[in-house]
């Protein structure tokens, strides 16, 4: 990542956003939550107006992808970091992917996810995945 030209032309205040947005505690298994910008800059204790330019830089990047409808995002290759890695983490993040109002979020999210599931699937099962799957 701290290789990354979207990262490297980052300001500095846009690059600590993007952890937040990364590891913060709003963070779900699905890569995926609602974050309105008041409750952001409340958390970050920054002038909301200063959040939402960060926050703006980092989605044009392409290292998030925010719905400004629902207040929701995304961070896009969240499960080359985080993949699925049993049944019970299948579940719950299929369960936070399907509470995502905005219909953008939840396809990237879904797509995603599928890829993830597929790979755990196949590593964990030497038989075809299940009929209808895909």
């Amino acid at each position: 990542m701290f290789e990354d030209k979207r990262w490297l032309n980052l300001d500095w205040a846009a690059r600590g956003v993007y952890f937040y947005l990364l590891g913060g505690k709003h963070q779900t298994s699905a890569g995926t939550y609602k974050l309105p910008d008041l409750y952001a800059s409340a958390d970050l204790q920054c002038d909301v107006s200063d959040y939402v330019s960060a926050r703006k830089a980092i989605a044009a990047a392409g290292l998030i992808v925010f719905d400004e409808d629902t207040n929701e995002l995304y961070v896009p290759g969240w499960y080359a970091e985080n993949a699925i890695t049993n049944e019970k983490h299948a579940i719950g993040t299929c369960r936070c992917i399907s509470q995502i109002k905005s219909d953008m979020i939840r396809e990237v999210a879904e797509a995603e996810y599928t890829v993830s599931y597929e790979a755990f699937y196949l590593r964990q099962s030497s038989k075809p995945l299940p009929k209808g799957f895909r």
